[in-house]
């Protein structure tokens, strides 16, 4: 700044100069009235003048140029330098808003960082809530074991209810053999009774009197053969009665087997499952600190797959499609940071233990599990979702425990029905334009979705749920788009085509249309 001020005033002390010498130069040449080239006397002198003015000017200049490097470069370089000026400029521009954006990503940083503090505070009450549950089932295997030996002598006593039974059964039939046979012989004694009252009738006309005293014989006998057929009657009334007893009592006992063999499946479930628990309580003790030190992976109930078993399907086939289902959240689990377990995947499937009305239990391991989940889908007359979601927080380097939720999948909206709309009040940036755009999606778009019954899925890394994801680029699209109409707008989202409860939202199912406002 001082050179340049210093050349300044010594440009104007040099015109100064220059004007008076130029001046006294054209005086003396004038006098003595010099002609140049053929010109006047007075042209000849102006233009000694203006030469002579130029002469000085160049050499003073000259000699500025080299005396001060300074003034040298601003003459030189002046015009790369005001170039240079404006690209520094832009840059300090673009730095400004670089360093807002880093402000703006320091700032959800932190927001992450608190959600992860309470994602922690979330999963200490979770352990809580788990040695809560450790205590209960204590409570039931106990409860378990003294029902066993209340199961164990309420046999017992049938068993010997039911040898008591068969030997009185065994007492009456030997009893209805005798009355059989009994029977029987009345039977021959009445048919000779008979045989011989023919003869009597015969010697009737002859013994008339001995006649009455027969008959009476044969009517008493007649009696005594009636009263004998009405206690063999009763008799085997009493045994049929008497083996239904029996039979009640022999399907009493079954019942009572097959509820202490449920309750003994029950108990050894029970017992698995509470080894598993105490397994996971005392990994998540010895882990505690690294639960706090360490990044997390997967978060709780982060989705990692998800399919759509198909309506009337057989066991193989939905077995098969089970299996690539839970390849497909290994995949995604290891993307994420997961590690491979013992066997061979990055996932562990915990069968969640199923209480029957027997009192049973099913799906003791991850095999037993998807068998059980095949043969409740097969023949399923409507397409069942299935997701793999994780049962708790794993960190880098873990294997993620999941369990596969199913949901009936059905049509929530039909090609061309209209989810949610907005209207765009005046010509706005394209900043604004894709903040509206942003809001439109996460949030009427959106409610609407999830109001109608679509399923969200739980991000992996920041556990929120989302219904769909358009990427950057036909985000940029639809601005330009908008930006092009110009002028108060209406937002319409459609439906592409017919979306399930099942579907995310993606350009494949959602159109975005952007018509002219009324009065635009």
């Amino acid at each position: 700044m001082i050179w340049t001020t210093l050349a300044l005033l010594l440009l104007v002390v040099l015109g100064g100069f220059i004007a008076y010498y130029g001046d006294l130069q054209g005086r003396r040449w004038g006098k003595r009235r010099v002609s140049w080239f053929g010109l006047r006397p007075k042209h000849t002198a102006i233009l000694i003048t203006s030469l002579t003015g130029a002469f000085i000017s160049m050499v003073s200049i000259a000699a500025l140029l080299l005396i001060s490097p300074p003034i040298r470069q601003v003459v030189l370089e002046g015009e790369q330098a005001i170039a240079e000026k404006a690209r520094l400029d832009r840059q300090v521009r673009i730095a400004r808003q670089q360093a807002a954006e880093a402000m703006a990503q320091a700032k959800r940083d932190q927001e992450l960082a608190q959600e992860a503090h309470q994602q922690l505070l979330l999963s200490q009450k979770a352990l809580q809530r788990a040695k809560q549950h450790v205590v209960v089932l204590r409570a039931q295997s106990e409860h378990l074991r003294a029902q066993v030996a209340r199961k164990r002598d309420e046999l017992a006593q049938k068993t010997r209810e039911v040898a008591r039974l068969e030997q009185q059964r065994a007492r009456l039939e030997a009893l209805n053999r005798h009355f059989v046979a009994q029977n029987r012989e009345l039977a021959k004694q009445n048919l000779a009774l008979v045989h011989e009252n023919t003869k009597l009738t015969q010697e009737n006309k002859t013994l008339i009197a001995s006649n009455s005293d027969l008959q009476r014989q044969n009517a008493d006998l007649g009696r005594a053969n009636e009263v004998l057929e009405r206690t063999n009657q009763l008799q085997l009334e009493a045994n049929q009665s008497e083996e239904q007893k029996a039979a009640e009592i022999r399907k009493q006992l079954q019942e009572v087997q097959d509820q202490l063999a449920a309750a003994q499946s029950r108990y050894t479930m029970v017992s698995q499952r509470l080894d598993e628990v105490y397994r996971f309580l005392a990994g998540s003790t010895n882990d505690y600190l690294v639960l706090r030190q360490s990044p997390i992976a997967v978060r709780y109930g982060a989705e990692l797959a998800r399919t759509v078993i198909a309506a009337h399907l057989d066991r193989q086939t939905i077995l098969t499609q089970l299996k690539q289902l839970l390849q497909q959240a290994s995949a995604t689990a290891l993307g994420y940071g997961a590690a491979i377990g013992d066997n061979g995947s990055a996932v562990h499937l915990l069968s969640p233990m199923t209480l029957t009305l027997t009192g049973g239990a099913t799906g003791s391991n991850t095999e037993a599990a998807l068998n059980d989940l095949a043969a409740r889908l097969e023949g399923s007359d409507t397409p069942t979702l299935l997701i793999v979601r994780s049962l708790s927080n794993t960190l880098n380097g873990e294997q993620v425990p999941v369990e596969v939720v199913s949901r009936t999948v059905q049509t929530v909206f039909h090609s061309g029905d209209e989810l949610a709309e907005e209207k765009i009040e005046g010509v706005l940036s394209v900043r604004d334009l894709q903040q509206k755009l942003a809001q439109f999606l996460q949030t009427d778009v959106r409610s609407a979705a999830i109001k109608a019954g679509i399923i969200p899925a739980v991000d992996p890394v920041t556990g929120a749920s989302q219904v769909g994801l358009f990427d950057p680029l036909t985000l940029a699209h639809l601005v330009q788009q908008a930006q092009r109409m110009r002028g108060p707008l209406l937002i319409k989202a459609v439906a592409a085509s017919s979306i399930t409860s099942a579907d995310l939202l993606d350009p494949e199912h959602l159109r975005i249309e952007f018509l002219r406002a009324a009065g635009g």
